[in-house]
């Protein structure tokens, strides 16, 4: 396998950061969850190659919202690039050396930022798709679930299991400030580009609309 370029001065990334398919085997494994009518019509399950998955089936890598027109990356347990407890400072052409958060990536947690997912992700044609990026608010506001289970993140956890109650970055930035969805509460914030916090990429690759007549999925909750 091929070590995975990232920028330079992350030799540890570049000895870490390759990705096998053993170790994308432990995503999205909860496939035992609760109904919402209308959720069948909306989200499809893939693989790590971009192939759909059936509703009660597993592993997935990413989800298709068919709604939206977006492919969303699926967290896991393990500790590789989607691992979910990873966080990320956001990205700054300015300043690119700002790496506050820490990322899983198989041999321990190393620095990073928002732009080494993104690469990362593209890098590897993730879920079949070149076009991976940073949500919009707008974007990341489509997945908020308020009909989730009292104590748990407000998203459809059967989609996308292993979600953190805390704030994600989104790519819109205002006054030095970066808007944020908190999951745990499903509010809008702002934080700082050099604070840490969690990431979920999104792609609107066109090539993606080959899932719009496939729905998989009828698990939100």
């Amino acid at each position: 396998m091929k070590a995975l370029l990232l920028p330079a001065g992350l030799t540890q990334v570049l000895r870490a950061m390759t990705i096998s398919l053993a170790a994308l085997g432990g995503l999205g494994c909860d496939v035992n969850s609760h109904s919402v009518a209308g959720a069948s019509s909306r989200f499809t399950k893939l693989t790590h190659q971009g192939e759909a998955v059936a509703a009660k089936s597993g592993p997935w890598h990413c989800v298709y919202d068919q709604v939206q027109g977006l492919m969303w990356e699926v967290k896991s347990v393990q500790e590789n690039a989607h691992y979910y407890k990873s966080t990320y400072s956001w990205f700054l052409a300015e300043k690119p050396s700002q790496r506050l958060g820490s990322c899983g990536v198989g041999q321990g947690f190393v620095p990073c930022h928002s732009e080494d997912l993104v690469r990362l992700l593209n890098q590897i044609n993730y879920c079949g798709s070149q076009q991976w990026r940073v949500p919009t608010a707008q974007e990341l506001t489509s997945l908020v679930n308020d009909a989730a289970y009292p104590g748990k993140a407000k998203v459809p956890a059967g989609l996308f299991p292993h979600t953190v109650k805390g704030p994600y970055w989104s790519s819109d930035f205002h006054h030095s400030q970066i808007t944020t969805v908190h999951f745990g509460s499903g509010e809008i914030g702002r934080l700082g580009p050099n604070n840490a916090a969690w990431l979920r990429l999104v792609s609107s690759d066109d090539s993606l609309k080959q899932h719009a007549a496939i729905p998989t999925s009828d698990t939100l909750h």
